[in-house]
């Protein structure tokens, strides 16, 4: 219901990394390229991660997108998710998080972003986004149950929801599917991190590393 009601709908795609040629890229996956972009092939540490497969939303529910966005993250060593990959390589184009492919269709301006494989920095909507390894950004992640959720069951029974005018991430929350770490949640929802990718670049606040590049 959710997402028969959305106006702007945004889809998810899942890459696999490694190494070899990327298979044929799904209709639809276009969606999710970066606006102007550039691979000289380059890029050392901050390169971003090469794919070889992907999988996207189904048809029914990708029919109408506005625009796409992987939903990957990225692990510490230690198990804890800090950062997010701004974009992924695939069959030689540049692929974007599904949370700001969000933001960009929330403010009207999807595919508004500019990044050259490898730079320092990506630019969306004319703000430069910093980037350290594997092209990611640092998240500013809010504290535990930060982020507001809405029961499927509420949404099913059809109960009056508070959703006018929001942006609204649909995945799963159930306790043995899409956890990962977080500095401040040992259970986290993995579409939170997603939510939180949106909030950080909105509202224009996410973390620089500090120290040698």
């Amino acid at each position: 219901e959710i997402i028969r009601r959305s106006t702007a709908r945004t889809i998810g795609a899942y890459f696999r990394d490694g190494r070899g040629a990327s298979a044929a890229a799904p209709p639809g996956l276009q969606l999710a390229r970066h606006g102007e972009a550039a691979d000289g092939g380059g890029g050392g540490r901050r390169r971003p991660i090469h794919a070889v497969s992907v999988e996207l939303t189904r048809p029914e529910i990708a029919k109408g997108a506005v625009g796409a966005g992987f939903v990957n993250n990225i692990r510490d060593k230690d198990g804890v998710v800090r950062r997010m990959p701004m974009a992924i390589e695939y069959g030689g184009a540049l692929y974007m998080p599904l949370g700001l492919a969000v933001a960009l269709a929330a403010r009207g301006k999807p595919g508004d972003t500019r990044y050259l494989a490898g730079a320092d920095t990506l630019t969306a909507m004319g703000e430069p986004l910093p980037l350290g390894p594997g092209a990611s950004l640092s998240l500013d992640i809010p504290g535990k149950a930060a982020i507001p959720r809405v029961s499927a069951a509420d949404v099913l029974a059809g109960k009056p929801l508070p959703l006018a005018g929001k942006l609204v991430f649909v995945g799963f929350t159930n306790s043995a599917y899409d956890k990962i770490e977080t500095p401040f949640d040992s259970r986290a929802d993995g579409i939170e991190l997603h939510a939180t990718l949106a909030e950080n670049i909105l509202g224009g606040h996410y973390l620089r590393l500090a120290g040698k590049r």
